[in-house]
C-alpha cells in the first residue's frame, strides 16, 4: 500500500441545515421537510471526493454535498495521488412530506353579531389526519383544538402538517370579515325631478320618460344589478331607464359588497301612455301629522281640470279648476263638515287632448 495513502482516515460527516452552519452536528440519521435541504460535510484535507446515494455514485466531487432527496449517503476522500479513504459511516436522510393546504377566501359574516368558523374555510379540515397552527391578527398562535368561532375581523395565517410531524406548510392567509352593519338593499326613483321612495307603493311614469334609479343601500355595495322588469338590465350604480310600453313593471335591485354579502329589493313602476290619474277613497283633515289633510286627485300629464264635491243631498260644497289647487280641506264656509260619505265629479283634459271623466264616493274621517 502506498504510504502516502495512510494520511487519510475514515472521513467523519457533519450535518447541518443549509444556511445554518452555526448549528452543525453529527448524526447517522436526519429528517428534513419536503422542499428543504441540508449539507453533508466531509471534513478532511483530501483533494477530491466521491459521493454515493444508496450505493450509486453522485456527480459531485466537493467536500460538501447539498442534499434534497431521501437516501443513504456515503463519501470517499481521495488525495492528489489517487489514494482513497475507506467509505464514511453511512448517513440516512429522510424527507418528510408536507400536505397540500388549500383555503377558501374570504370568510365573511354578514351579520354584525355573527361568528366565523375558520376551520370551514380550510378545505379537507381533519384533525385526525393533520395538525394545524392558526395565528390570529395580533400574532397569537392557536392550535386547532383551541380554536373557537372567530368574532374579530382580520388576517389569519394557517399552516398544516401531517399528524405528529413537524413539517408544516408555509402560512396561507384567510381573511375574516365581520360586517359592521347588515346589508340592506334599497333604492329611490326620480321622475321629472320628483324623488319617490321605493316603499311609497306604485311609482308612476310616462312612456319614454327618463326614470333615474338611485341606489341608497346600506352596507357599502360595490356591485349592482338592476332588473327593470321589461327584459333590460343594468350594472350601473344609478342607471337611467325608459319604458316603451305602458304597464306595471317589477323592478328588482341586487347589491353585493366586497365581503360577498348581498341583498335584494323589489318595487313596482307603473307606466302610463301620457297621463296619470288616481283618486283616493278617503281623507282625514285636521290631523296633527299633517298628512292627508286635503282631498284632491293625484295626477300628472293634465292640461285642464274641473273638480267638484257634493254632499249626499247633492249640494255643491267645493269646486276648483286650478291644476295648482291643494284640494278640499273638509270645511264649508269656514266650518268643519261632519264625518260621512261625499261625492266627487272630475273632468280632465290630458296634454294630448284626451278627455277623462271620473265620479265616485269617498269618506271624510276625523
Amino acid at each position: 500500500m502506498n504510504r502516502s495513502c495512510l494520511i487519510y482516515p475514515v472521513v467523519p460527516l457533519i450535518l447541518f441545515l443549509f444556511g445554518t452552519a452555526g448549528s452543525a452536528y453529527a448524526l447517522d440519521r436526519y429528517s428534513i421537510c419536503a422542499g428543504e435541504s441540508l449539507i453533508l460535510n466531509a471534513e478532511t484535507n483530501a483533494d477530491d471526493y466521491s459521493w454515493f446515494r444508496n450505493g450509486v455514485p453522485i456527480t459531485e466531487n466537493q467536500s460538501m454535498l447539498l442534499v434534497k432527496e431521501a437516501g443513504i449517503y456515503e463519501v470517499i476522500a481521495i488525495n492528489k495521488n489517487g489514494c482513497g479513504s475507506d467509505a464514511s459511516d453511512p448517513v440516512e436522510v429522510l424527507v418528510d412530506p408536507i400536505p397540500v393546504l388549500r383555503v377558501n377566501q374570504p370568510a365573511p359574516s354578514c351579520d354584525p353579531t355573527g361568528r366565523v368558523d375558520i376551520t370551514a374555510q380550510i378545505i379537507g379540515f381533519d384533525t385526525d389526519k393533520y395538525d394545524y397552527i392558526i395565528k390570529d391578527p395580533v400574532g397569537k398562535i392557536l392550535r386547532a383544538d383551541e380554536l373557537t368561532p372567530i368574532s374579530a375581523s382580520g388576517e389569519y395565517l394557517v399552516s398544516v402538517a401531517f399528524k405528529g410531524a413537524e413539517c408544516y406548510t408555509l402560512p396561507s392567509r384567510v381573511m375574516v370579515y365581520i360586517a359592521e352593519e347588515v346589508m340592506d338593499a334599497d333604492y329611490e326613483i326620480e321622475v321629472n325631478g320628483i324623488v319617490f321612495q321605493n316603499d311609497a307603493g306604485y311609482i308612476d311614469a310616462f312612456l319614454g320618460e327618463p326614470i333615474k334609479f338611485l341606489d341608497i343601500s346600506v352596507g357599502d355595495p360595490i356591485e349592482w344589478l338592476w332588473d327593470f322588469g321589461d327584459g333590460n338590465r343594468s350594472t350601473l350604480e344609478n342607471p337611467v331607464h325608459q319604458y316603451d310600453e305602458k304597464g306595471d313593471y317589477l323592478v328588482t335591485l341586487y347589491v353585493k359588497n366586497d365581503m360577498g354579502c348581498f341583498d335584494e329589493i323589489t318595487g313596482i313602476v307603473t307606466v302610463f301612455a301620457d297621463y296619470f290619474l288616481k283618486i283616493p277613497n278617503a281623507f282625514t283633515p285636521n290631523r296633527e301629522d299633517g298628512k292627508n289633510n286635503y282631498f284632491l286627485p293625484a295626477f300628472r300629464g293634465m292640461a285642464e281640470m274641473e273638480f267638484m264635491i257634493f254632499n249626499t243631498w247633492g249640494d255643491l260644497i267645493f269646486e276648483t279648476n286650478s291644476l295648482e289647487s291643494r284640494g278640499w280641506d273638509g270645511t264649508l264656509n269656514g266650518l268643519p263638515t261632519p264625518n260621512g260619505n261625499y261625492v266627487y265629479k272630475a273632468k280632465f283634459t290630458s296634454i294630448t287632448g284626451e278627455k277623462i271623466v271620473r265620479s265616485g264616493v269617498f269618506i271624510l274621517i276625523k
